[in-house]
């Protein structure tokens, strides 16, 4: 069985279906997670926080890390805001198609 899910920004996969995802795994799934930011923005204006770049860095380092322990292959599309939808979207559809998901989170 072939399991995709799309989230918005690193650890959202967690926050959603983090537990679905390790189940899934546990069961014999292909897990594939689509994010779409590399989630720098937002965070990176607090003053104790690194520049972008940093924060940026460390979230695709963690995502490697919880990838790995759950056992998802993970993309990052590095779109920071979803302003050409029509690019979202396609990509999108790309990968639905490429991968051919049983089920889409």
């Amino acid at each position: 069985m072939r399991i995709l899910v799309f989230a918005a920004h690193p650890d959202d996969e967690l926050i959603g279906v983090g537990g679905t995802i390790a189940k899934l795994h546990e069961k014999g799934a292909t897990v594939k997670v689509i994010i779409y930011s590399r989630g720098g923005g937002g965070v990176a204006a607090e003053e104790s926080l690194r520049d972008e770049r940093d924060v940026e860095q460390t979230r695709d380092l963690e995502t490697q890390q919880v990838a790995k322990y759950l056992g998802f292959e993970h993309v990052t599309l590095g779109i920071h805001e979803i302003v050409d939808k029509r690019r979202a979207v396609k990509a999108a559809v790309k990968i639905i198609r490429e991968f051919k998901p049983h089920i889409v989170f």
